[in-house]
């Protein structure tokens, strides 16, 4: 396991979360100029949808149980529906290219 990987709680998938230091190395890695994107993708693909996954339920759980200033919960209602749209968006690209990953947004997630 990488270093800064956190076990997602209450989650069907076995696929640990990525820490911020992974998805900024993944960032970094992907601007480069001879990465092989498929490949990139079929090895950090789950953990990055898995962060996806974690970062929505922690934002509207935050939104849910903490008290904060209005201009906090404005900007965590702007980023859990950014989550919410890309979440979206994936689901329908790997529906439509025939991907077999398990979808971004369920039944069980934060609508």
């Amino acid at each position: 396991m990488r270093r800064g990987r956190v076990e997602p709680l209450n989650s069907i998938s076995r696929t640990p979360s990525l820490s911020v230091d992974d998805l900024e190395d993944g960032l970094r890695t992907l601007t480069g100029p001879e990465i092989d994107r498929e490949r990139f993708w079929a090895e950090n693909g789950g953990a990055f949808r898995e962060t996806v996954r974690l970062a929505i339920r922690e934002t509207a759980e935050a939104l849910l149980f903490h008290e904060m200033s209005s201009t906090l919960r404005v900007e965590l209602e702007g980023q859990l529906e950014w989550l919410k749209n890309y979440a979206a968006y994936e689901d329908a690209a790997s529906t439509s290219s025939g991907g077999d990953t398990l979808p971004l947004l369920s039944k069980h997630s934060v609508h």
